[in-house]
């Protein structure tokens, strides 16, 4: 029965008791008095306006239902199609109804979820915060809203925000009415950002080791990923171990630190190009290897996967573009990303991010973690390059102190950088004298005091020989190998002289030309051959006396024989035979 007829039999049943009423009231009423035509015509007159009058009433009343039903009709349509959740709990907690955007959030469909608790889809950790701004609705009756992470049937996480206000049944029963919004993309935005600066300022921080700060950027990353295991690979020559791991079993650490390939010769096999052949898909992302087409890789040159499982269960090596050793499926490892870091074009790195769980990611965390790895790479690359010059500087001032000869490190203006205090004793001067002056005054060299302090490769002084020596080395790049000249300097006013042996050898420095040049004093050596010429020089003269010229001869060739043993001249001064006997 349509709307049309139930109406039509509304209204003749309201009829029918109307004439049943007038009838019991016509029986009891006395006998009516005989009235006048016009008054019948008058009666009928009113009868008439008054059925008119409630004709139209009723259709008012058709329009207003007609209205309402519309009304109705668009609340609802605008309920379920809404871009948000809504829901409506009873005073136990259950879900008394859900529309199709919130029954699409949590995974199930809207029959299914009458009755459930609306807490069953809240994360365990997160569900004190719904209770405590749910406990003051119900207190004060002012509207909450809060932020927590909530659960999909499946499991999948996500964020929510929830507005939620009190209202009442038809029956004036207490009922909570939410509203949900999906805030996930929102928050790791946020959380993405904050992270990512947090992360640089980590990096950059001045203070603790780099390796101390590598250990606490990972334990940032696996907490705010949320991931069981996280680990970074960072260039150590041709290969790419771990430079530091957080949630990975030592073992697996130990079996897959290393991604270079060798033959059965325990040669290091290296491909076309020359580049070292690196095994598994780390060696796929560090090397640049990735087919965008498959949907394991991104178009980033990230890999990713929720289920190992699966993959290697549908796939091959050569889909697959390497040797997969497949470590992580068989620790159980079903979610894994690989994202690389890169320094403009290069890849030095890239982090890891390992779960049992399957599912734990989704296109859009993965972007997230590559927009992430872009900013960190920046700094980490800085800090990278930094922590190999500065371990260079301390293996060079090792160098330095345990160098039984001077040492001296020169900048290409000329400037010492550092030295050992072989110098510092070899030139008289204290060491801070020596530090941060032009090579020829910081050695105290008696030409650069003299004409100009702190001359250095002034053209004002031309004479200072070692001056001269390492402009020359600076700008033809050659280095210099046991160079021996005489050299003079001033101490309290007073010229010494003595001679050095000098080795120079060009280095590249943080990006600039610099001399690292050892210094050795070598001036008792020349003497004892300035001696040793002289003996020489005199034995000659006595071969030509006769006069007691084998007693001569014999002392003297003692006396050379000494001297040249004692300062180990035997194979540079060798006299021939006929001058000995």
């Amino acid at each position: 029965m349509n709307g049309k007829d139930n109406q039509a039999g509304q209204t003749d049943a309201l009829r029918q008791r109307a004439e049943e009423i007038i009838r019991q009231q016509a029986a009891q009423s006395p006998a009516p008095e005989i009235i006048s035509t016009e008054e019948i015509q008058k009666i009928l007159h009113e009868l008439c306006v008054h059925q008119i009058e409630l004709e139209m009433q009723n259709e008012e009343l058709r329009q207003s239902k007609l209205e309402l039903h519309a009304s109705q009709v668009r609340y609802f349509d605008l309920y379920d199609l809404a871009p948000v959740g809504y829901c409506t709990i009873s005073e136990q907690g259950l879900i008394l109804e859900a529309n199709l955007a919130a029954a699409d959030m949590l995974g199930m469909g809207r029959n299914a979820l009458a009755r459930q608790p609306f807490s069953r889809f809240i994360l365990k950790a997160d569900q004190d915060i719904y209770y405590r701004h749910r406990q003051q609705l119900l207190e004060n009756g002012e509207p909450q809203a809060c932020e927590l992470r909530m659960l999909k049937k499946d499991g999948t996480a996500f964020w929510g925000h929830l507005a939620i206000s009190a209202a009442q049944d038809t029956y004036g029963n207490p009922e909570l009415r939410i509203v949900l919004s999906d805030i996930t993309e929102r928050k790791f935005q946020e959380e993405a950002g904050e992270l990512t600066t947090r992360l640089i300022i980590l990096v950059n921080s001045p203070i603790s080791s780099f390796s101390e700060r590598m250990a606490e950027l990972t334990a940032a990353l696996q907490s705010w990923s949320g991931c069981e295991a996280v680990g970074i690979r960072l260039r150590d020559g041709n290969d790419f171990p771990y430079f530091e791991t957080h949630g990975f079993p030592s073992e697996f650490v130990n079996m897959e630190n290393h991604l270079c390939a060798y033959d059965k010769n325990g040669e290091l096999l290296r491909d076309s190009a020359g580049n070292p052949v690196l095994e598994c898909m780390c060696g796929n992302i560090l090397s640049g290897r990735f087919n965008p087409d498959k949907p394991f890789f991104t178009p980033h040159g990230s890999f990713w996967t929720n289920s190992t499982t699966a993959l290697l269960a549908t796939t091959s090596e050569a889909s697959r573009q390497s040797h997969t050793r497949n470590r992580s499926n068989t620790e159980g490892y079903e979610s894994v990303a690989l994202i690389p870091l890169r320094d403009g074009h290069q890849i030095f790195g890239l982090l890891q991010f390992n779960d049992r769980r399957q599912n734990c990611f989704s296109p859009a965390l993965i972007e997230h973690f590559e927009k992430m790895a872009d900013s960190l790479a920046i700094s980490l690359a800085q800090r990278q390059a930094e922590e190999v010059l500065r371990i260079d500087q301390e293996n060079l001032q090792a160098i330095f102190a345990a160098a039984p000869v001077g040492m001296v490190l020169i900048d290409e203006t000329g400037m010492i950088i550092n030295s050992n205090a072989v110098i510092a004793r070899l030139v008289c001067r204290d060491h801070a004298l020596v530090i941060r002056q032009h090579i020829g005054a910081g050695l105290g060299c008696a030409h650069s005091v003299e004409h100009e302090k702190g001359c250095g490769f002034s053209p004002s002084c031309p004479e200072c020989p070692l001056s001269k020596g390492i402009q020359q080395v600076l700008q033809s790049g050659n280095s210099v190998h046991g160079a021996e000249m005489e050299y003079t300097i001033l101490v309290d006013g007073q010229e010494h002289h003595f001679w050095l042996s000098v080795n120079a050898e060009p280095v590249l420095l943080d990006g600039r030309k610099h001399v690292i040049v050892a210094i050795d004093d070598i001036t008792e050596r020349k003497q004892a051959e300035d001696l040793l010429r002289e003996k020489i020089d005199e034995l000659q003269r006595f071969h030509k006396l006769t006069v007691g010229r084998e007693l001569v001869m014999i002392e003297l060739k003692k006396e050379v024989n000494e001297l040249l043993i004692k300062n180990g001249l035997e194979e540079k001064y060798r006299i021939a035979d006929d001058e000995k006997k």
